[in-house]
């Protein structure tokens, strides 16, 4: 075991990029190949065993886990699913190969179907994977469109019919001062059509990331935004945002360590002043850190269900044989 002096000295060097500290540990590399412009897709769901203390959870979040899930494929492209949007048991997911997963999930099934397509050409050069590292996903659950960030170009693409616009895609001259490895990694539209876009690590010395809030739709108008911040605690960094039905969000946030070591914390943040400098303050409501069901968990999604509220997070394995792709199912009282 490295000692902490060590731990620091090598997280300093590699900092800009945990995919990196990941292969230097012993890992496969994200395939090359260009994935196929749409394909059938097959995925296996092995049930996980959990036992009693792998998840810690606060009353502030009452959260019941009803399913847990190793989800793995044949196909080559599935993997590095970095966000999620839920829909009763329709999933999409994001894969930061630039691809979107379709997925039905049957919890009574060991075999689930859906499909896989490469993001559309007005989102970029696809066929590049230098273009393709996509982190954030938002969705519009009225109009099905749907808005992702890609984290080294610092930009979002709109993807939507062509009544609502089309594909679009548009580059926040803001997020030019943000490091290659910073975001958005991160990105919530909020039911009355806001957005909140999270920069993942915080600038040199920085002990918070910035939170950009927009009025509407940011590639419309991609300069014009709230820069709010949120604190970064104990080098738990965020990777996706959702919103609750009562307004107030939830944050996950991850943490790695040296030499191969993920964990995981759930933020709840109350309402607050949307203007510039404001503070979003978090409460920790969940954390993930025994290893049976640790790992780099990147997406949140919630979906309310009737007189229950469902929430879903899913991991990265980041294409490596190390790491697993796990999907979480929680139960929520809906509050009264």
């Amino acid at each position: 075991m490295a000692s902490p002096l060590l731990n620091k000295m090598i997280f300093s060097l590699v900092r800009p990029n945990i995919f990196f500290v990941a292969m230097l540990v012993g890992g496969d590399s994200v395939p090359n190949s260009v994935p196929a412009e749409f394909a059938a897709l097959s995925v296996q769901a092995y049930p996980v065993q959990v036992k009693l203390g792998d998840i810690e959870t606060s009353p502030q979040l009452p959260a019941k886990l009803v399913g847990a899930w190793a989800l793995r494929s044949d196909n080559q492209d599935f993997g590095g699913l970095s966000a999620i949007h839920a829909s009763g048991n329709s999933l999409t997911m994001l894969s930061d190969k630039g691809t979107l997963v379709r997925l039905g999930a049957d919890p009574q099934a060991g075999n689930w179907k859906g499909t896989i397509a490469l993001l559309p050409s007005g989102c970029g050069n696809m066929r590049d994977k230098g273009q393709r590292d996509t982190e954030s996903l938002a969705a519009d659950p009225r109009t099905g469109a749907l808005w992702v960030g890609f984290e080294a170009r610092d930009a979002i693409c709109r993807i939507a019919d062509k009544k609502l616009g089309g594909t679009r895609f548009a580059s926040p001259r803001h997020m030019a001062h943000w490091h290659v490895t910073s975001g958005p990694e991160a990105m919530v539209r909020l039911r009355d059509g806001r957005f909140l876009v999270f920069q993942e690590k915080p600038d040199t010395n920085a002990q918070a990331v910035e939170v950009l809030g927009y009025a509407a739709d940011p590639v419309q108008q991609p300069d014009r935004m709230t820069v709010m911040r949120m604190a970064v605690v104990d080098n738990y960094l965020p990777v996706d945002a959702a919103e609750l039905p009562d307004g107030r969000l939830l944050v996950l946030t991850r943490r790695f360590r040296i030499p191969f070591e993920f964990t995981s914390r759930l933020y709840l943040v109350d309402r607050f002043a949307w203007a510039d400098e404001a503070k979003l303050k978090v409460r920790e409501v969940m954390r993930i850190s025994r290893p049976r069901l640790s790992d780099n968990y990147e997406g949140i999604s919630i979906d309310p269900a009737g007189d229950r509220i469902m929430l879903w997070l899913v991991s990265d394995d980041n294409f490596m044989k190390a790491q697993r792709s796990l999907l979480l199912q929680f139960e929520l009282p809906i509050k009264n």
